[in-house]
C-alpha cells in the first residue's frame, strides 16, 4: 500500500475506534444516552492527530521520527489531561455548580484525550509497519 493509503488506512481506523471508545466511555461511566454529537470535536482531534503524522512522514521517511512524533503526542495528550485535572480539582468546592470544572475535566479525559491517545497508538503501529514494508 502506498503512501497515501496507508494514510488513508490509518485515518478510518483511528477514528472508528476511537469513536468506539469514546461512546462507550460515555454511556458507562458518565451515563451520557445520545453523546453522538460528541463525535464530531473527536473527529477533528483524530483529523489533527493524522495531519500531524502525515506532515511529519512526507517530511522524513525515517522510523525514528515517527515514533518520536507518536512520543510527543501522547506526552502532549497526557499532559493536558493532567492540567485539566489539576485545573477542575482546584475550582472543586461544595454545593450547587461546585463541580463543573472537574465535571468538564474528566469529560475530557475520557471522551477526547483518551481516544485521542488510542488514535495516535493506531496511526504510530500503522505507519510505522508501512515505512518498515517500504
Amino acid at each position: 500500500m502506498g503512501q497515501l493509503g496507508d494514510h488513508i488506512l490509518a485515518f478510518v481506523v483511528s477514528t472508528i475506534a476511537a469513536g468506539a471508545i469514546q461512546q462507550a466511555l460515555m454511556i458507562a461511566v458518565l451515563d451520557a444516552h445520545g453523546p453522538q454529537s460528541a463525535l464530531i470535536p473527536l473527529f477533528g482531534v483524530v483529523l489533527a492527530i493524522s495531519v500531524v503524522f502525515g506532515l511529519t512522514r512526507r517530511w522524513t521517511k525515517s522510523l525514528p521520527a515517527i515514533d518520536r512524533v507518536a512520543a510527543a503526542l501522547l506526552a502532549l495528550l497526557a499532559a493536558i489531561g493532567l492540567a485539566a485535572l489539576a485545573f477542575g480539582n482546584a475550582n472543586y468546592s461544595p454545593g450547587v455548580g461546585g463541580n463543573i470544572m472537574w465535571g468538564l475535566a474528566v469529560l475530557l479525559d475520557l471522551c477526547f484525550l483518551l481516544p485521542g491517545a488510542v488514535a495516535v497508538v493506531i496511526h504510530w503501529w500503522l505507519l510505522r509497519r508501512g515505512l518498515a514494508g517500504a
